[in-house]
C-alpha cells in the first residue's frame, strides 16, 4: 500500500514522523549503536555496578556487532522515505525507527488514496507576514462582496442550471450576448430569454490592475521608518517635502530582499550580448510579427549557419525530452517552428504531436468542461465574456475571439486548478446549484474570479496552436505555475509584492534622477504605469513576437523576475523623453505605445550595460 503513495513523498506521514523525531530519541539510538570497542570505558567507570554493567555492555555489543555511523535526523528521514518508496516494510530500518514507520503507515492507510483529478493536491503556502496576510484577507473579502452583490443585483443565485436554447451552437461555450451590451439586438431574442448574465458592475469588471495595486499599496508595516510612513499617508501630492519620500520609499511598503543587478546578471548570464540569440542573430524571424523582427543577421551566410545550428540543437533537445537540456537551450531563445513542442516540454505536458492518446485526452477533457459550461450557468459568466470581448478589440487577437471564449469559459469550470496552482488566487465562494440536488461546490470551480485581463494569458498562445485543446492545456499549465503568482498578494520570492518591489529597486538604483523627475511631475509611483505590463507579461503592450520571446525566457529560467526587469528597462529607455516632459500627461504619452520596443535587446542593454 505504501508504494501507491510514492508520488506524495513530500507530504507522506512518514516524513512528518521523521521530522517529529526528538533529539533524546536520536541520542538513545546513537547510544545503542555505540561501537563495541567503547565497552571497556563504560565497564571501568568507578561507580559501575559490577558484573551487571559488564552484562549490559556485552548485550549492546551483541546487538550491533560492527561500528556504524551515528543516526542523524536527516538520515532518519531518508531511511523512512526510502522504505516508503520501495514498499519494503520496516525490515530495512533500525529498531529505533520501526515504530515511526508503523505509525506513518497507519496514518497513510487512514488518509485513503490520492484524488485522481487535478494531480496531487497540496496545501498552499501561508503568508508569513501578518500585515500582508491581513491585507490579503481584506482583498479577498472585497472580491467576495462584489460577487455576492452582483448576484443580488441580478436577482439570481450564484449557480443554476442553464436553460435549454440559451447556449451557442456547435461544441463551444455559449455566447452571452447581454454581457457588456454586446451581441445582436436587444439580447432577448432567440432562445436566450431568461438566461442573460448578471449585470456587470459599473466599471465593467470586478477589479482591474489598478484595484489590485491599490490593495498592494494598502499593506502597511510598523517597521517602516516614520519618514516613509509620513510619505505613505501624505497622498499623491506632487510637491513639498513628501515628494522625495514617495520617490525613494516606493509604493510597496515592505523592505523585501530583492536581487541586485549583479545577481541578475549572474542568474541570466545567457542573455549577455556575448551569447548569440535566436530571432536576434539569425534570420528565422525575418521581421514578421511572430518572431519580433529584431534580428541582426540580415539574411547573411553567418546568420543562416547560426539559425541552422540553433534548429538542429533544438530538435536534438526536443528528441531527448530532458527538461534540463530543453531549458538550457531555450535560454537563448526558441526558433518559432520548435516553440510549440519545446514549450509543452517545459510546461510538463506530453508531446502531443507524437502522443496521439495525450492529444485525444486533452480534447476530451476540454469538451467535458465546455459541456459543464452548457449545463450550468454561473453569475460570473457574463464578466468572463466581457473580458473576451475586450481583448477582441485588439487587432492582433480579434481573429481568435471564438477560441479564446471557449478556452476561458472552460477554464472557469476546471475544478483541478486550485489543486494545481502554486498560489491560491481567490478565496472560494461555496454554493449549491439551484433546483438540483448536486453537492456543494464553489463559484467559480477554478477559484479565479473574473478580472480584466485574464484572457490576456491565453491570447498569445493562439499563435502557437491551431486547435483549442493544446491552447487550453498550455494556458492552464502556465497559469497554475506562473500567472497565479501575479494575482495574489504574497510577499514570498516570485510573488507579486516581491516582483513589484524588484521593479522599484531596479529603477531607483539605475536611474535615481528619473525617479525624482517623476515625483516632481506628480507621478510618485511609476508602478501605476508598469503594473499592467508586469501583471500580464507585457501582453497588449509589446508585439506578439516580442511577448513570445520574453515568455521563452520565463519558461527557460522558470522565473518571473524578467518581467520587472524589462519594465525597468523600458523606463530607462524612455528616460530622455521623461526628463524633457513638461507635465504628467506628456510622461504617460511617452509610455503609451510599446509596439516598437524589442524585449530582448532592452533586457541586454539594461542588465549588461557596457
Amino acid at each position: 500500500m505504501l508504494a501507491a503513495y510514492a508520488s506524495q513523498a513530500e507530504q507522506h506521514p512518514l516524513a512528518a514522523a521523521a521530522a517529529a523525531t526528538s533529539a533524546p530519541a536520536l541520542r538513545r539510538t546513537r547510544a545503542l549503536r555505540k561501537p563495541p570497542h567503547a565497552a571497556p570505558t563504560l565497564a571501568a567507570a568507578p561507580h559501575a555496578r559490577g558484573s551487571r554493567t559488564v552484562r549490559d555492555v556485552r548485550m549492546r555489543a551483541n546487538v550491533v556487532p560492527h561500528p556504524t555511523p551515528p543516526l542523524q535526523l536527516q538520515n532518519a528521514a531518508y531511511m523512512l522515505h526510502s522504505a516508503a518508496r520501495a514498499g519494503a516494510g520496516d525490515g530495512c530500518l533500525p529498531p529505533a525507527l520501526r515504530h515511526l514507520y508503523a505509525d506513518g503507515a497507519a496514518a497513510a492507510a487512514a488518509a485513503g488514496p490520492a484524488p485522481l483529478s487535478g494531480g496531487t493536491p497540496k496545501p498552499h503556502a501561508v503568508e508569513l507576514l501578518s500585515h500582508v496576510r491581513a491585507a490579503e484577507e481584506d482583498w479577498q473579502r472585497s472580491i467576495r462582496s462584489e460577487v455576492l452583490a452582483l448576484a443580488q443585483e441580478a436577482g439570481q443565485p450564484l449557480a443554476q442550471p442553464r436553460r435549454r436554447g440559451s447556449g451557442g451552437g456547435g461544441g463551444g461555450a455559449p455566447k452571452l450576448a447581454a454581457a457588456a451590451g454586446g451581441g445582436d439586438g436587444d439580447g432577448s431574442g432567440g432562445g436566450s430569454a431568461g438566461s442573460a448574465p448578471a449585470a456587470a458592475p459599473a466599471k465593467g469588471f470586478l477589479f482591474d490592475s489598478m484595484d489590485l495595486l491599490d490593495a498592494v499599496a494598502a499593506v502597511r508595516t510598523p517597521n517602516r521608518s516614520a519618514f516613509l510612513r509620513g510619505a505613505d499617508s501624505g497622498g499623491g501630492g506632487g510637491s513639498g517635502g513628501s515628494g522625495a519620500a514617495d520617490a525613494w520609499g516606493g509604493l510597496v511598503a515592505l523592505s523585501l530582499r530583492t536581487p541586485r543587478a549583479a545577481e541578475l546578471r549572474a542568474r541570466f548570464v545567457e542573455l549577455a550580448p556575448a551569447h548569440r540569440q535566436s530571432c536576434l542573430d539569425d534570420d528565422d524571424c525575418g521581421g514578421g510579427s511572430l518572431g519580433g523582427g529584431s534580428g541582426s543577421g540580415g539574411g547573411g551566410g553567418d546568420a543562416q549557419r547560426f539559425g541552422d545550428e540553433r534548429r538542429a540543437a533544438g530538435e536534438a533537445a526536443l528528441a531527448g525530452g530532458l527538461l534540463r537540456d530543453v531549458r538550457r537551450f531555450a535560454r537563448r531563445g526558441v526558433p518559432p517552428a520548435l516553440r510549440p513542442g519545446l514549450w509543452r516540454l517545459m510546461l510538463g505536458l506530453p508531446a502531443a504531436a507524437a502522443d496521439q492518446a495525450a492529444a485525444a485526452a486533452e480534447a476530451e477533457h476540454l469538451e467535458q468542461l465546455l459541456e459543464e459550461v452548457r449545463r450550468v450557468e454561473l453569475v460570473t459568466d457574463g464578466l468572463y465574456e466581457l473580458d473576451v470581448l475586450h481583448i477582441g478589440d485588439d487587432d492582433k487577437y480579434f481573429v481568435f475571439e471564438e477560441v479564446l471564449r471557449d478556452v476561458v469559459m472552460a477554464f472557469t469550470r476546471d475544478a483541478t486548478v486550485p489543486a494545481r496552482a502554486a498560489v491560491a488566487t481567490h478565496a472560494p465562494i461555496p454554493h449549491r446549484i439551484a433546483g438540483a440536488g448536486a453537492p456543494r461546490g464553489t463559484v467559480p470551480p477554478c477559484g479565479v474570479q473574473p478580472f480584466r485581463g485574464l484572457v490576456s494569458y491565453a491570447a498569445p498562445l493562439c499563435f502557437l496552436w491551431a486547435e483549442r485543446a493544446p491552447v487550453y492545456a498550455a494556458f492552464r499549465a502556465m497559469y497554475v505555475r506562473y500567472w497565479c503568482r501575479l494575482n495574489a498578494i504574497r510577499s514570498a520570492p516570485g510573488g507579486l509584492l516581491h516582483l513589484l518591489r524588484l521593479f522599484e529597486d531596479l529603477l531607483r538604483c539605475h536611474h535615481p534622477q528619473l525617479m525624482l523627475k517623476l515625483a516632481e511631475l506628480g507621478i510618485q509611483q511609476p508602478l501605476r504605469l508598469a503594473m499592467p505590463w508586469i501583471q500580464f507579461g507585457f501582453v497588449g503592450y509589446l508585439e506578439v513576437g516580442e511577448v513570445l520571446q520574453l515568455w521563452d525566457r520565463v519558461l527557460a529560467y522558470d522565473s518571473l523576475s524578467l518581467l520587472p526587469a524589462l519594465a525597468a528597462a523600458v523606463f530607462v529607455f524612455r528616460s530622455a523623453a521623461v526628463l524633457a516632459a513638461p507635465d504628467a500627461d506628456a510622461v504617460r504619452d511617452a509610455f503609451a505605445d510599446g509596439t516598437c520596443l524589442k524585449a530582448i535587446p532592452l533586457l541586454q542593454a539594461f542588465l549588461f550595460p557596457q
